[in-house]
């Protein structure tokens, strides 16, 4: 039997013998060889079979490891990409929820965390503008990804990271299939945990060169401890054109939007009074009654995100020697880390003036009042990352630039609450539904407005020796990175303010 990879055929080369000689004739006569040819497509480069795709080979002058395709498949859907690479060298993952839903999860890479790591989708940057952490929840479905890379250590002079001092997780799709089809992949579990994934392949469309897919996905689950529910739905989509050999202008896309519950940090002490439930839950049913424990009601707790990634990554073989890639890219993001709050009926200062008058929409007279704490984000981010590639026999220099422009609004303002625990304006963006001063404007907690740019200038260098069995690799990169802002400073006065917390547990 011959394998001939290569040419992705498999030949079988079988010879008959007779079961039982009827003549001398047939005795005597040579046994026929007799040739069937199998040929079949490959699902997967050759690359991605190291290892069943958890070792895949790699061959560059720093510490990466890389998951793919056959891994990436055998693992549940659900995962997030952070438990993908749980396995791999330097990686440890906490999540606060089996199924990935939840943004309160932490990767380190050789102990550092996920706001030291740098996050890259075919190219293009994923890490939070203001907090520099990521979610893994909002990116890809794991049906689309095709490798999932974590560098141990210093990432690439090229990648469009500022804070990659641990390292660099870098995701890739699928590229799309030549010919149209389809996926389609369903789950049910426990804790209600169900979900729906459609992927739709165009194939070649028409004879313009363009291929591409589009995926839906809903999930839904409860939480393992305490009430609340995880809600998310997710698109992705990559569109691919050839230009010409070694030329390729590609369209990537990722919209999320989710609704998650919050899971209480519980101390071990705490853990060994109560265990799974208890007083390290939050609450099920609104009090009104008693405010220490109505401010713990679950509603009040849950957080809205909904974001956006997209980006143009494109090569194009500007000779046999020189290459130009160019990724321009964009993001948005808009949320709300709510929490459970008191807020004082009287003797409120906006800012560090105070408040005369009654304040609109607040319940209550006199004493303290249940709201909801929203801490709402809501930031856009564009920019483009481009080199410049001269290949000479074993020599490959690089020189590029990188240009990035970001928005951040962040403010913390007050939903009040009914007496029956609703809570609406989950989303924080109607303002009439805000608890507001007397002169209407929204009472706010704190208020920050940033704006970023970033200029980056760099040179590397790889040179290649003994057959690639020794690589050298140098650069240089200078960033310049600026940034202006308005801060309001906090509401004195206030009660008791929910756990203002941040996204991942990568806190500040």
């Amino acid at each position: 039997m011959t394998r001939r990879f290569l040419h992705r055929a498999v030949i079988f080369t079988l010879y008959g013998l007779p079961l039982q000689a009827h003549s001398a004739e047939n005795a005597a006569a040579r046994p026929e060889a007799e040739t069937i040819e199998v040929k079949a497509s490959a699902l997967h480069d050759k690359a991605d079979f190291g290892g069943g795709g958890l070792m895949r080979p790699v061959y560059a002058a720093q510490a990466t490891s890389i998951v793919s395709k056959p891994f990436i498949d055998a693992q549940a859907p659900i995962f997030s990409a952070y438990q993908l690479v749980n396995n791999l060298p330097g990686a440890n993952v906490a999540a606060s929820d089996p199924f990935g839903l939840s943004p309160y999860t932490n990767v380190t890479v050789r102990g550092l965390n996920s706001d030291a790591l740098g996050f890259t989708l075919e190219g293009t940057p994923l890490n939070d503008i203001a907090y520099y952490g990521a979610y893994p929840a909002q990116f890809a479905d794991a049906e689309n990804y095709r490798t999932i890379a974590v560098t141990q250590g210093a990432a690439a002079i090229s990648d469009p990271v500022l804070n990659a001092a641990g390292g660099l997780m870098a995701l890739t799709y699928l590229q799309p299939a030549k010919t149209p089809g389809g996926t389609v992949n369903v789950s049910y579990g426990a804790y209600a945990n169900s979900r729906q994934f459609l992927r739709l392949e165009s194939g070649e469309i028409g004879q313009s060169g363009v291929r591409g897919f589009v995926s839906y996905s809903h999930t839904t689950a409860h939480n393992w401890r305490g009430p609340g529910e995880d809600r998310r739905q997710h698109v992705d989509l990559k569109f691919v054109k050839s230009i010409r050999k070694h030329s390729d202008i590609s369209l990537i896309g990722s919209w999320n939007r989710a609704v998650s519950s919050y899971y209480p940090q519980v101390t071990l002490d705490a853990w060994h009074a109560d265990g799974i439930g208890g007083s390290n839950n939050l609450k099920a049913w609104y009090d009104a009654g008693h405010v220490a424990q109505a401010q713990n009601y679950y509603r009040l707790w849950e957080a809205p995100e909904q974001t956006f990634y997209g980006g143009l990554p494109s090569h194009f073989a500007l000779s046999n020697h020189l290459s130009l890639q160019v990724t321009p890219y964009a993001q948005a993001a808009y949320g709300s880390v709510a929490s459970g709050a008191t807020l004082p009926t009287s003797g409120i200062y906006n800012g560090v003036t105070p408040v005369n008058g009654h304040l609109r929409n607040l319940n209550g007279e006199g004493g303290d009042a249940v709201v909801r704490a929203n801490g709402v984000q809501e930031s856009y981010r564009t920019g483009f990352n481009a080199h410049l590639s001269l290949e000479t026999g074993r020599n490959k220099l690089t020189f590029g630039y990188w240009y990035d422009y970001s928005d951040d609004r962040e403010v913390q303002s007050f939903t009040p609450v009914a007496p029956d625990g609703r809570a609406p304006n989950l989303w924080a963006r109607q303002k009439s539904g805000l608890v507001s001063l007397p002169d209407g404007q929204p009472l706010y907690g704190s208020a920050f407005h940033t704006i970023g740019q970033v200029n980056a200038l760099y040179v590397s260098d790889r040179l290649s020796l003994f057959r690639d069995k020794m690589v050298l690799e140098a650069g240089f990169k200078d960033v310049i990175y600026a940034i202006r802002g308005q801060i309001i400073f906090p509401v004195r006065n206030i009660a008791r303010v929910g756990a203002i917390r941040c996204r991942s547990l990568a806190c500040r």
